[in-house]
């Protein structure tokens, strides 16, 4: 940072003007207008770079949430904003800086939950990058947890791409979907898997 303001203070000294007014030398301004306008580039990438990473969770950094209407439970990264819809369908996480990142989990029972920023498109809708089976664990009593198997697709739709997991069991279907703009998603794809596979199915579901 204290480079980049030398070079401003050299810019504000030999600028064009003051460079035609001073009979200045042009040619050799060019490589510090050069270089002036690489620094600038690299201090706007390294601070984009920071933006991102800062919401980027460690390991103790997650909140537990759990939804009693279709009883599942999920984590997301805890400096992130949680929604929860009017009806207790699902629950719609934003990253707190970057549009259009956001992990949302809900029941299948659900249909488009407008408040919980769900949209309807299914993953039918686009030709999956990666498909492949997960574990999800399902508490079937307070002593015991048996696994059982879903799947995880990767998938792009319009300037996003999507992670989702989708698990049915007793008649309903529980999906976590994470999304975020292609520029970004593998930035994001170790946090998108680490919320996918928190994915569990309680006992006592409402519905």
């Amino acid at each position: 940072m204290h480079h980049l303001t030398g070079l401003l203070d050299w810019w504000r000294q030999h600028s064009l003007i003051s460079l035609l007014i001073t009979g200045g030398a042009l040619d050799g301004a060019i490589p510090k207008y050069l270089e002036l306008i690489q620094r600038g580039v690299g201090w706007f990438r390294n601070r984009r770079a920071k933006k991102v990473e800062r919401y980027i969770p460690g390991q103790d950094q997650w909140e537990r949430v759990i939804n009693a209407r279709f009883g599942f439970a999920f984590s997301y990264p805890r400096c992130w904003v949680c929604h929860t819809s009017t009806n207790s369908d699902g629950h719609t996480v934003l990253h707190p800086a970057i549009e259009g990142i956001s992990i949302i989990a809900w029941g299948q029972h659900a249909r488009i939950l407008e408040d919980a920023g769900i949209s309807s498109r299914r993953m039918g809708d686009a030709p999956a990058i990666s498909r492949s089976e997960v574990s999800v664990p399902i508490r079937t009593s307070a002593e015991l947890t048996m696994m059982i198997e879903g799947e995880r697709t990767i998938f792009d739709a319009d300037k996003s791409r999507i992670m989702q997991v989708s698990v049915e069991h007793d008649s309903l279907e529980i999906n976590v979907r994470c999304a975020a703009p292609i520029r970004y998603f593998n930035e994001f794809e170790a946090t998108f898997l680490a919320a996918c596979h928190s994915l569990a199915i309680l006992r006592g579901a409402e519905s």
